[in-house]
């Protein structure tokens, strides 16, 4: 029995992760054949792959009531993105970063943090908190495609960006851009032909790919869902402690994967990068989204310690790099164990 659901659980896991790598290479390739630049793909699509495994089964999880698994499987993800996946890149090799990154991605990851436990102090997330944090992730995407051709933009200027609506520019220029070519207005023949070259390109067969990559996605998340509630209810354990172990490693696959492949080709940035990243999804876009579908409830063990954790392994992260912007083996080993 425990090794027929077992499977059902390890089938989840890889319909869940394999759909989302198929869904972000086919989204690549439509991006690129659109006009679409290399950094804005990766600021959208490869952020928002490796937290596809995150969002499928908080969707699934937050539809049939279990709020326990959601928070569980979110603070999970992103403890196990600091402590195991840093933890273990940092004992390797020395990992260096630059200020940028810390000074700006890291205090936002951290805000994050902070604004959903915040949110989470009178028991409940609900639809509104979720349509801010979603709103929040919309202007950090905004804000990063703003600068992301200028050094030395600080998380000060994000506080900037965001109370003095500054977006709101960001959205006209991108619609600009979007509408107009070389200064003119783009024609209708323009788009048809456009269109019709697309479908040569092989356009129809991508989108297919991504039509078979949500079923799968969506078909993992359900059957990952329903065996994580199996396995609590067999071991008689809350589904908050399985989806803060079991659900939260399995789903930080992609960035494990992600970060060990950037490791190899010595492309430290990306690895500080891509757990920064996916955090800062992890809160703003899976929490904001869960809880727009239905409000999530947060009980007492979630407040007292599974939420502080993860601000304090957030905390850890930005002081052991402030300090020489380097993680360096033994304080690898620290995250790892704890």
């Amino acid at each position: 029995m425990i090794a027929f659901h077992a499977l059902l659980l390890l089938a989840g896991f890889v319909l869940l992760v394999k759909g989302s790598d198929f869904f972000v290479d086919a989204s690549a390739r439509i991006a690129k054949k659109l006009g679409v630049s290399e950094f804005v793909i990766g600021l959208t699509l490869v952020a928002l792959g490796t937290s596809l495994p995150e969002l499928g089964s908080s969707l699934a999880a937050s539809l049939y009531g279990y709020s326990d698994l959601v928070v569980g499987n979110i603070a999970g993800s992103n403890i196990a993105n600091i402590g195991l996946i840093l933890g273990v890149a940092a004992m390797m090799t020395i990992l260096k970063s630059n200020k940028t990154l810390l000074g700006r991605d890291g205090y936002v990851m951290l805000l994050a943090g902070l604004i959903f436990y915040i949110f989470a102090l009178n028991g409940i997330v609900g639809r509104t908190e979720g349509l801010l944090l979603i709103f929040l992730y919309i202007v950090y995407m905004l804000f990063l495609y703003k600068v992301h051709d200028k050094a030395q933009f600080h998380f000060g200027h994000f506080l900037r960006y965001f109370f003095r609506f500054e977006y709101i520019f960001t959205i006209r220029d991108i619609a600009r851009e979007q509408i107009f070519d070389n200064g003119s207005l783009r024609s209708v023949k323009s788009h048809y032909i456009r269109v019709e070259s697309l479908f040569k390109e092989g356009l129809v067969k991508d989108g297919l790919v991504i039509i078979l990559a949500i079923v799968a996605i969506v078909f993992g998340s359900d059957m990952l869902v329903k065996e994580a509630v199996w396995f609590a209810e067999y071991f008689s354990v809350s589904s908050g402690l399985i989806g803060l172990s079991l659900v939260a490693i399995g789903t930080s696959l992609p960035e494990l994967s992600v970060s060990f492949s950037a490791l190899k080709k010595r492309y430290d940035n990306i690895v500080i990068g891509n757990v920064v990243g996916s955090n800062i999804a992890n809160i703003f876009l899976v929490i904001g989204a869960s809880s727009l579908l239905r409000p999530l409830n947060i009980n007492l063990n979630a407040l007292e310690i599974i939420l502080p954790v993860m601000i304090l392994f957030s905390v850890l992260f930005l002081v052991f790099l402030f300090s020489r912007q380097r993680l360096h083996r033994a304080e690898g080993v620290v995250l790892f164990l704890m």
